[in-house]
């Protein structure tokens, strides 16, 4: 919430969903879940507020079958819900058919959002072929010189997850460097907190003062702390922002109401 002598329009609003799992047939189900059918309502719910939104975040697995009509899809449900948009890829993305398709929609890919004094960071630790992430050489440069030449404060958005969240399937096909990531961050203050999608759950830590943040999917949850996959029966979720001008943020996650009808509770993957 704001302070009461602090200006409302002072405060940057950021939206982040992530996970949605399109598919190119709008019908098309993950687990029972028409992933279509929970991101609108998702999107509906969320840009739905009081006070519009800066930036909308859209943190991987876009695509369920990563070809280029579910692009044009989900280009088409983001064009205009905010003043800045941009994704990047999970496992299940294809990078190059994203950067050929949703910039048509004013959905930047990878990159880098300014709300002054903040900057968002958005960072590409696809492997093909692979469900695990790395960051590239390249990549953390990028980052290194974004942090130094960039605005006073920053969140870093990444697909895969930099440290464990507790479930021993998920964590072994997290961020495969996320110790560099971590570190780098750790020599750049300004870093405010590190938000990630892929684990399909909710999940707060802290790292040298920096947060660390994972977001629920726009369409099914995976259980926290199991060994084995495991769905847990939450309805589609997201994540706010409010940044505040002297470095503060405040962030909540919310979910619909309703589980998506058809889910299937008992199952071992996907």
């Amino acid at each position: 919430m704001a302070d009461m002598d602090e200006p409302a329009d002072s405060i940057r609003r950021v939206l982040q969903i992530t996970d949605c799992h399109l598919y190119q047939d709008g019908d098309g189900e993950l687990l029972g879940a028409n992933t279509l059918a929970c991101l609108r309502e998702v999107l509906e719910a969320a840009c739905c507020q009081p006070h519009p939104l800066d930036a909308l975040v859209v943190t991987g697995d876009l695509a369920h079958d990563c070809v280029a009509p579910t692009y044009h899809i989900l280009g088409r449900e983001l064009a205009d819900r905010a003043p800045l948009t941009a994704a990047l890829p999970g496992n299940h993305d294809d990078p190059e058919v994203m950067r050929s398709v949703l910039p048509q929609y004013g959905v930047g890919v990878c990159e880098r959002l300014r709300l002054d004094p903040w900057q968002l960071i958005l960072l590409d630790s696809h492997i093909p072929d692979e469900e695990g992430g790395h960051l590239a050489a390249e990549e953390l440069e990028r980052l290194e010189t974004l942090l130094a030449d960039g605005p006073e404060f920053s969140l870093i958005f990444v697909h895969h997850h930099p440290v464990p969240v507790g479930s021993e399937w998920i964590d072994a096909i997290g961020l495969a460097n996320g110790d560099q990531l971590l570190a780098l961050a750790e020599r750049h203050p300004g870093v405010r907190g590190i938000v990630w999608g892929h684990v399909h759950q909710a999940w707060e830590g802290e790292h040298a003062g920096t947060r660390l943040l994972a977001t629920p999917s726009t369409c099914i949850q995976f259980l926290p702390e199991q060994p084995d996959f495991a769905l847990d029966m939450k309805p589609p979720g997201w994540r706010e922002f409010e940044l505040h001008p002297d470095g503060r943020f405040t962030t909540r996650v919310r979910h619909l109401d309703d589980l998506p009808p058809g889910v299937v509770p008992n199952t071992t993957g996907y």
